[in-house]
């Protein structure tokens, strides 16, 4: 079957940004202006760690810089960048040039990628048999969790307060069977961590959720995010917003007649993990996989490797109001050559995404860029005389929260879930201005779970969303 989907207008032509060939899982992160990517390459014998970066918004893109010390090194792999103001930190794994040594390479720019400080490793023992990394910056804290085989699958936690400088010794978090995907996000001292794997062979892959709140001192029981079943879940990605807001986006091929591609599913949570919002499905081709999910402000972000038309392609898909809505998806690029583990960075005026295509033969396969530009719309103002008003007090609420709201001429308040189903109308009794309260029941009277709900209001001209946050 042929699917006819348009390349979104607002994306730039994809440009090549790196020289190597054999590039494999870029990582992209935004400061200000600044684009800082980081990628592996097979040289066909030694895999080594590349770094390039644009000061101008994805306009210009650096020569790549070699970021391994090749007389120590011989292996660098799986690199994740992260900013924290004017620094930027890399983080990547590595094999020595004599023995069978490993260990976790870590490098710090304090100018924005212009130079970078030595190399240098951050654990004590060279021994560990690796399987995944993540790591997270939190002011001058920087957090890192990694999980390595010794007889059992362990995963453990180390920490730097000093931006890099010393580093603690690995903490044992827990054991488990096997391990996926990882990621981690921090706010202050709270840390936020997922997992995909199981705990034992005949158990179904899942991912799971634990965090700290005393800055890795300790962490809470690991919590099922995903419903178990056969196919199980893969590929979690994590983000938090300002707000300390949450959200997971993971694919899952229940639904899919080729479990290794399936649909993507997200989760929120709006006090920090404690409670989390029911699953929701956000595509419906089962053909996604490899998400990473970003939220900024009101909007969530989400690009993904999609191989509905027969090889992968990196597709893109907005939701501007906290998960409420999902806009239509974006193909962002078309060329038929496989594309793979898109990765996604934003600023303040555009979405910027990277992935590996091997579109050019003779250079062989690359890092591609593209840049989704805001769309130009000319929309009539509503005088500000007729704009609905909503607001909420309490909310965050648990018991009841009283809704006000002025220039509605009449009709009701509605109340929707995350997933956009009505759960009760709230009569106003037809006056333009006025209240009401509701106790988080819906239309049958019964208590409603904690999370995040939407009152909404219309009228002829115009509609506005308040959104609710219900915790009990």
């Amino acid at each position: 079957m042929i699917f006819n989907m348009p390349v979104y207008a607002g994306w730039t032509p994809a440009e090549r940004i790196s020289d190597e060939a054999t590039v494999y899982h870029p990582r992209i992160a935004s400061n200000g202006d600044y684009l800082h990517v980081v990628y592996s390459v097979d040289t066909g014998g030694d895999d080594l760690v590349y770094y390039t970066r644009s000061t101008d918004t994805g306009q210009s893109w650096s020569d790549p810089y070699l970021m391994v010390d090749t007389s120590e090194a011989s292996g660098a792999i799986f690199p994740i960048v992260r900013t924290n103001g004017d620094s930027a930190l890399a983080l990547w794994r590595n094999y020595y040039n004599i023995g069978n040594n490993r260990n976790l390479s870590f490098r710090r720019s304090l100018d924005n990628g212009q130079t970078w400080q030595p190399v240098t490793y951050i654990l004590s023992s060279n021994n560990y048999e690796f399987q995944k990394h993540a790591f997270c910056v939190s002011g001058r804290k920087i957090f890192v969790i990694f999980s390595h085989y010794d007889g059992d699958l362990i995963y453990e936690f180390v920490k730097s307060a000093n931006g890099g400088q010393t580093w603690s010794e690995p903490v044992e978090l827990f054991r488990a069977y096997q391990s996926g995907w990882i990621d981690m996000v921090c706010r202050g001292d709270t840390i936020h961590f997922i997992w995909s794997g199981n705990y034992a062979l005949h158990d179904s892959w899942e991912t799971f959720y634990t965090r700290s709140i005393n800055a890795g001192e300790t962490w809470s029981e690991n919590l099922l995010l995903t419903e178990p079943d056969t196919i199980g879940s893969q590929h979690p990605s994590l983000s938090i917003n300002e707000s300390g807001n949450l959200a997971v986006c993971w694919t899952d091929g229940k639904y899919s007649p080729n479990p290794w591609n399936g649909d993507l599913f997200v989760r929120y949570s709006y006090d920090s993990g404690v409670n989390w919002t029911e699953e929701e499905q956000i595509t419906f081709t089962h053909w996604a996989r490899v998400p990473r999910i970003l939220w900024k402000g009101d909007s969530i972000h989400v690009t993904w490797e999609d191989g509905r038309y027969g090889i992968s392609d990196p597709l893109y898909m907005l939701s501007p109001n906290n998960g409420f809505d999902w806009e239509q998806e974006q193909l962002i690029d078309n060329d038929p050559d496989e594309s793979d583990y898109p990765d996604i960075a934003l600023t303040d005026s555009c979405k910027h995404v990277v992935w590996t295509d091997f579109r050019d033969y003779d250079q062989g396969r690359g890092v591609y860029y593209t840049r989704g530009e805001p769309e130009v719309s000319i929309e009539e103002d509503i005088p500000e005389d007729y704009e609905i008003e909503l607001t909420a007090y309490p909310n965050p609420f648990n018991s009841t929260t009283s809704i006000s709201y002025s220039n509605l001429e009449g009709g009701d308040i509605e109340i929707y879930d995350i997933m956009g189903r009505l759960v009760k109308k709230l009569h106003t009794g037809g006056g333009k201005e006025g209240e009401v309260n509701w106790d988080a029941t819906d239309a049958s009277g019964e208590n409603v779970s904690s999370g995040i709900y939407f009152a909404r209001a219309r009228s002829k001209d115009n509609c506005t969303t308040e959104k609710l946050i219900y915790l009990k």
